[in-house]
C-alpha cells in the first residue's frame, strides 16, 4: 500500500497549494453554525420575558369592562385605549395586538373579548400568550370570587388537576434548533471533499495527467484508494471544523433564551463526530464514482452539486416531525445517521445496537460503491478524455 499512500501524499499536496480552495473549504462548514448562532440569539432575545418590563395592552372599548381594565392594572400592565379600528391597526403595525372588548348582551352577561394579533409577527408571540394568561387568570379569578359570594366549594371549578413535567433536557423550542445541526452536517460530509475527488479524477482526465500517472508500476486500486484517502481527509477535517463550531455556539448561547435545559456537552458532539465517520466514506466514495462514472468535468460538477440536496431533505422534514430510531431507519446510510444524531444533540439517548447498525450498513454500502469505482477505473474512459 506504499504507492497508494505516495498517491494520497501527491493529491494532498496538490490541494494544499489552492489556497482560496483550502480556505473555502474551511469556511463554508463554519455557515451553518453561525446562522443557527444568530437564529438562537435573535429567537432568544424576542422570547425572553424580561421581568422589568412591564406588558403593553391596546383595548378597544374598553369603557364596556371597567373590571377588566383594573384587573390589568393590578397585574402591572400598561393599558393603551384604541379609538381606531382594531384590525387596520394591527395590519399597519400601530400596534401589535388588540383586545376588543364587546358589548354585553341582555340575555347573556358574561363578558366577551376577542383578540387581533398578526401570528406572522415573531415579536407578538410572547405578550399574546402573556395577555392570554392574563384574561384567563381573569375569568379564573371571577369565577372563584362568584362561588364564593354563593357559599360554593370553589373547587368545584376545576375537576381536574393537571401536572406537566418535562422529563426531555430540551424544551420544544430548542429541540427544533437543535434538529437542524443535523442537516447541516449532511450537507458538509458531501460537501467538504468534493472539489478534490473531483479534481483528482474528471479533473486529472480532462489535464491529461491521468495517464503519466498511470504508467508507473502502481495498480489503479492504489491509486484509487490514494485518491479517495484524500478526499476522504479532507471530509473529515470539514465535519471536525462545523462539529466544533456547533460546540462552541452551543456553549456561548445562553440556554435559557431559547429552553435549553442541559445543552450538549463535548461528549455528545464527540459521539457525533464518530458517527460521521463511516457516513463521510460513503460520501467521498460516492463522489468519485460519479466521477468516473461520467463524461466530463462539467457534467460530474452538475450531477455533484445536486447530491448535497439527497440527504439534506429528510433531516429537514425531520426538523418539523423527529422520529425515534428503529433498527431498519438506523440501516439506512444517511438517513439513520440523521436520526441519531438528532437524538444524541436532544439528549434522548440512544441504542448502541442502532448505532452498530447504522455503521455496519454503512460500511457496507462503502464497501459496494468501492468494487463498483474500481471496477469502473479499469476502464480507459476513466483515463482518456472523451
Amino acid at each position: 500500500m506504499h504507492a497508494a499512500f505516495v498517491v494520497f501524499v501527491k493529491e494532498m499536496t496538490d490541494n494544499l497549494r489552492d489556497r482560496r480552495s483550502i480556505t473555502m473549504a474551511m469556511v463554508y462548514p463554519l455557515i451553518g453554525p453561525i446562522l443557527l448562532s444568530l437564529l438562537l440569539g435573535f429567537v432568544g432575545t424576542t422570547l425572553r420575558i424580561d421581568p422589568d418590563q412591564r406588558l403593553t395592552i391596546a383595548i378597544a372599548n374598553d369603557s364596556a369592562a371597567p373590571e377588566l381594565v383594573a384587573y390589568f392594572a393590578r397585574s402591572g400592565v400598561v393599558i393603551r385605549s384604541l379609538r381606531d379600528d382594531p384590525v387596520a391597526a394591527v395590519q399597519r403595525g400601530q400596534v401589535p395586538f388588540v383586545v376588543v372588548v364587546r358589548e354585553r348582551s341582555a340575555t347573556d352577561k358574561r363578558l366577551r373579548v376577542q383578540l387581533i394579533a398578526d401570528p406572522g409577527r415573531f415579536s407578538t408571540l410572547v405578550p399574546v400568550s402573556r395577555t392570554l394568561d392574563l384574561l384567563r387568570g381573569y375569568g379564573r379569578d371571577t369565577t372563584l370570587a362568584t362561588l364564593r359570594a354563593a357559599g360554593l366549594d370553589e373547587r368545584a371549578v376545576e375537576p381536574i388537576v393537571i401536572e406537566h413535567e418535562n422529563v426531555g433536557r430540551t424544551l420544544s423550542l430548542a429541540a427544533l434548533f437543535l434538529n437542524m445541526m443535523a442537516p447541516f452536517l449532511m450537507f458538509t460530509i458531501f460537501i467538504g471533499g468534493v472539489y478534490l475527488a473531483l479534481d483528482s479524477t474528471s479533473g486529472e482526465r480532462e489535464r491529461g495527467s491521468m495517464e503519466p500517472l498511470l504508467i508507473n508500476p502502481v495498480s489503479r486500486l492504489e491509486v484509487l484508494l490514494g485518491k479517495l484517502g484524500a478526499a476522504y481527509l479532507f471530509t473529515l477535517i470539514a465535519v471536525a471544523v462545523q462539529v466544533v463550531a456547533f460546540a462552541v455556539m452551543l456553549e456561548l448561547t445562553p440556554p435559557q433564551g431559547i429552553g435549553l435545559v442541559d445543552p450538549p456537552g463535548a461528549a455528545h458532539m464527540a459521539l457525533v463526530f464518530l458517527l460521521c465517520l463511516p457516513l463521510a466514506l460513503f460520501a467521498v466514495t460516492l463522489q468519485v464514482l460519479i466521477a468516473v462514472m461520467t463524461r466530463s468535468l462539467k457534467e460530474a460538477q452538475t450531477y455533484l452539486g445536486l447530491l448535497p440536496l439527497i440527504p439534506s431533505i429528510p433531516g429537514m422534514i425531520l426538523v418539523f416531525a423527529p422520529l425515534k430510531t428503529q433498527g431498519l431507519l438506523a440501516a439506512i446510510p444517511t438517513f439513520g445517521q440523521t436520526l441519531l444524531i438528532g437524538q444524541i444533540i436532544r439528549g434522548d439517548g440512544v441504542n448502541a445496537l442502532h448505532v452498530l447498525v447504522s455503521i455496519a450498513a454503512t460500511l457496507i454500502a462503502t464497501a459496494a460503491l468501492l468494487a463498483w469505482t474500481a471496477r469502473l477505473f479499469e476502464r480507459e474512459q476513466a483515463v482518456f478524455a472523451n
